[in-house]
């Protein structure tokens, strides 16, 4: 082991680091930031295909995309474009969601090692 870390002192505490921005001290306040981590993932999971679903029925394609017919891949593409921002945020909501999951059954599990 090298010098710099034979001397470090390791200060216990009691609070958990929670991704970047966030601190709990209990696993109440840790399974409040998951379940509020999944109704946010939920709410843009539903605005992401709600949107989907009101510009496919919705859109007026030839005003939108400037063709008398416009094919099926260029309808695709449009839509794509425009839900772009929606799926990211769903996208960056499920990863946020998936660790808050995984912290807290880390934590459930070692809580359950250390009563039993």
């Amino acid at each position: 082991m090298s010098e710099e870390f034979e001397n470090v002192e390791i200060e216990e505490t009691s609070e958990y680091i929670v991704g970047s921005e966030h601190r709990v001290s209990s696993f109440q306040e840790l399974l409040n930031c998951l379940y509020d981590a999944d109704v946010k993932y939920q709410f843009w999971k539903n605005v992401y295909e709600q949107t989907e679903a009101d510009l496919w029925l919705n859109t007026d394609w030839s005003e939108v995309l400037d063709k008398p017919k416009p094919t099926e891949t260029d309808k695709k593409m449009y839509i794509r474009k425009e839900i772009q921002e929606a799926k990211e945020l769903r996208d960056t909501c499920k990863m946020e969601y998936d660790d808050f999951k995984r912290m807290f059954e880390a934590a459930m599990k070692y809580g359950l090692e250390c009563l039993g």
